[in-house]
């Protein structure tokens, strides 16, 4: 006869199941529009619809605020090798080099004028946010098996540490380690529709890792567990 506790642990596993049931089904329409979206924005011409945000910048340093005044030689000095560089502003993931108009320098401090694009890109360029959204919707999906197919053991099981139960939540622990660097890909896809270029890199979500750190450290309790309770009914 099943415990209370074991009864409780079977339904929360039948609750699970029918969420995650729901949950692919709606990841499942999610994903269809996306690839349709897709496909759409690849074959649309690059030059069918363009936007171009231009931008103004003006940076005034007031260095008497500090007690420090330029020479003729320093205000010289720094005038020129303003003029000879450009000014780089950050909006948001995108980030756009400005020419720089002119250099005002004196003695108390010096303004610089600036202009350029902020933002350049076409609306053939959504197809790469789109396409990450796929990767992340078919990730999710691949976990969301996983997750339901724990929820089915726990269901199920005559105990939390029933071998089923621990083989689901390794190949859980598993199915996540291509999220440590799925949202690194992903972001640059993005950036590079905000931007127009396409910058692609990998990095570690420590986030990620500690999650499958700690369900690998649960299924390693669990298994202590199953031995224990084997030991236990050896000994009755």
């Amino acid at each position: 006869m099943k415990t209370d506790a074991i009864t409780k642990i079977n339904k929360i596993g039948n609750i699970g199941n029918i969420i995650t049931i729901i949950a692919r089904i709606l990841a499942f329409i999610i994903l269809a529009l996306g690839i349709a979206g897709t496909i759409f924005f690849a074959v649309t011409p690059a030059d069918f619809i363009k936007f171009q945000l231009n931008g103004d910048a003006m940076v005034d340093v007031n260095l008497s605020a500090i007690d420090i005044h330029l020479t003729e030689e320093e205000q010289g000095k720094l005038q020129s090798n303003l003029e000879s560089g450009s000014l780089t502003v950050t909006t948001g993931p995108a980030s756009s080099e400005l020419e720089l108009n002119s250099a005002i320098v004196k003695e108390d401090g010096f303004t610089l004028h600036a202009n350029g694009d902020m933002m350049n890109f076409s609306l053939h360029n959504i197809f790469f946010p789109l396409l990450a959204a796929c990767i992340y919707i078919i990730m999710t999906i691949v976990t969301l098996f996983f997750i339901g197919a724990l929820c089915k053991a726990f269901s199920a099981c005559e105990s939390p540490f029933d071998n089923d139960v621990i083989i689901k939540m390794k190949h859980l622990a598993f199915s996540l380690i291509p999220w440590v660097i799925l949202s690194s890909i992903t972001n640059g896809l993005i950036d590079g529709f905000m931007t127009g270029k396409f910058n692609i890199t990998t990095s570690i979500n420590l986030d990620t890792v500690i999650v499958i750190l700690l369900i690998f450290v649960l299924t390693y309790i669990f298994q202590y567990g199953a031995i224990l309770q084997q030991e236990s009914d050896e000994t009755l």
